[in-house]
């Protein structure tokens, strides 16, 4: 009789010990709570900011490490779709050929809050390009849309479509 008992008390542990891990496994993550809305924008903005004052600055190289560089990145300007490699050989590219900095200015921006990592930001304004030889190229009335990605509690631009009316 203790025999059998042992048993079924062997059994009732390993049914509930498979039934703890099965019930774990199962589980969905947990999403992290989703900050306010101006919380959002204002660290979106803040991240614009630093973006384009590295870029008026002349610090491309940095201003492009805030570009994220997943596979999924895509940065659509020029008549052309690059992904993250491609993006960084034609910065380093129009480097050689003299550009100096980007200005931008902002006229107007709008968010649009898809979760708690990611931010559509819409940005309208104008560009100036400064060459080394302090010419300036002026683009007015462009459009940026940034895709904004947390990540490691940092924003980074995931997908960027730019339109740009020259000369106008």
């Amino acid at each position: 009789m203790k025999t059998t008992i042992q048993k079924r008390t062997k059994i009732i542990l390993l049914v509930l010990a498979c039934s703890s891990l099965f019930f774990n496994a199962c589980k969905q993550k947990e999403t992290p709570p989703k900050p306010d809305d101006a919380t959002l924008t204002k660290e979106i903005t803040e991240s614009e900011g630093k973006l384009f004052s590295l870029l008026k600055a002349g610090k491309v190289d940095e201003a492009f490490a805030m570009h994220s560089n997943a596979a999924s990145y895509k940065n659509i300007a020029d008549g052309n779709c690059r992904n993250h490699t491609e993006m960084d050989a034609a910065l380093k590219d129009r480097t050689s050929k003299g550009i100096k900095a980007y200005d931008y200015t902002v006229a107007k921006r709008d968010f649009l809050i898809i979760d708690a990592v990611n931010v559509l930001e819409t940005v309208e304004g104008s560009r100036k390009i400064v060459t080394v030889k302090d010419s300036i190229t002026e683009d007015k009335n462009i459009t940026l849309s940034i895709l904004w990605t947390k990540d490691n509690s940092n924003w980074k631009v995931a997908y960027l479509n730019g339109s740009y009316k020259v000369g106008m």
